[in-house]
């Protein structure tokens, strides 16, 4: 199921891409983190089908054609770019709710 999501994701690219770019955004979303379980064919076609990941695609395309890295290269540092703000808010977040408990906390 997953190959064929993959094979229709390449037949319905468009025609200034070889549907490499996805491929290469897919692989850095493996190489850079463990997928959770569940119905992964069916949450990646849902996913691949997705505007946002199309626009994910042509940034990493974009990057990859301005800097003269692999569309693979650019894929990981798009990804791991999006994962270090969600690290950055994750701990931000964390870091409030901390302080708000400590004055809760408090005599």
């Amino acid at each position: 199921m997953f190959e064929e999501s993959i094979s229709k994701q390449r037949q319905q690219e468009p025609q200034q891409e070889d549907g490499s770019t996805k491929i290469a955004l897919n692989t850095a979303v493996i190489s850079t983190k463990a997928t959770r379980p569940g119905a992964m064919g069916v949450r990646y076609q849902t996913l691949s089908n997705n505007p946002a990941f199309t626009a994910i695609a042509s940034a990493v395309l974009h990057l990859s054609q301005k800097t003269g890295v692999s569309e693979q290269e650019a894929a990981q540092q798009v990804i791991l770019a999006f994962r270090e703000l969600d690290a950055i808010w994750d701990d931000y977040v964390y870091q409030e709710g901390l302080a708000i408990l400590r004055k809760q906390l408090k005599p």
